[in-house]
């Protein structure tokens, strides 16, 4: 099978390609610049693959969580080449994507606990564990505060023998301290859709018409306010 994922959920903006069992992939760190360039890498990474548009079985993208607009663009793109060649598509989750990409860097990982800034305070966060070389899920994805984050992931249990991924563990307090318990903080936190390839063979069942592909928020709240409604003078 071959499918082509891509990503714009995050800073990270990414595309990767699976020709029969190759993987190719590219990714790069473009805040606030996606719309500019996925398109670009998705002809440069079927192109360096060997593949054509036509060739592809399957359109993959990440779903969210995560940036509002980020998860927009993604969709929309995943969509739109979905409509064109006649495929289905298949959203996959940013939070698992991250935990797959610990798994594949050491298979002998048992737990990953994920948390990315959402920001307002909050943080995007999920439990995972490593099942057959598969990051499933143990919890509900969740947004709340990083105490809430880390109150479920101490309810858990297991911390010391688990890796800890994602922007959130840098950014707040309650979960910086988690990180000198757990086995390991992983270094990568934006996720790589050459992971997302993984994950879309574990669940090529999901696979939905493109006009069915859904986003997941976890909230309606925006992430960011005008100045006026900050209460600033522009």
């Amino acid at each position: 099978m071959n499918i082509l994922a891509l990503d714009t959920v995050t800073d990270a903006c990414s595309v990767a390609v699976l020709k029969d069992q190759k993987k190719f992939g590219r990714r790069v760190i473009v805040p606030q610049a996606h719309t500019q360039i996925i398109l670009d890498l998705c002809d440069e990474i079927l192109q360096e693959s060997g593949l054509t548009k036509d060739q592809l079985d399957l359109i993959v993208c990440g779903r969210g969580p995560g940036s509002f607009t980020g998860v927009r663009i993604g969709i929309a793109v995943a969509q739109g080449l979905a409509f064109g060649l006649g495929l289905k598509a298949l959203g996959v989750s940013n939070l698992q994507t991250i935990a797959q990409s610990v798994i594949s860097g050491d298979s002998s990982v048992q737990r990953i606990f994920v948390a990315n800034d959402a920001r307002m305070g909050e943080v995007y966060y999920c439990a995972y564990e490593n099942a057959n070389g598969i990051a499933v899920p143990l919890t509900d994805e969740q947004v709340g505060s990083p105490e809430s984050a880390e109150e479920k992931f101490r309810e858990i249990g297991g911390l010391e023998n688990a890796v800890l991924a994602g922007t959130g563990f840098e950014v707040y307090e309650p979960l910086k301290k988690t990180i000198s318990c757990a086995r390991k903080f992983a270094e990568d936190h934006f996720p790589n859709s050459l992971f997302m390839l993984d994950l879309a063979k574990d669940t090529l069942n999901s696979a939905v018409e493109p006009e069915n592909l859904t986003p997941v928020y976890l909230r309606d709240k925006v992430t960011w306010k005008k100045v006026s409604e900050q209460g600033k003078k522009a």
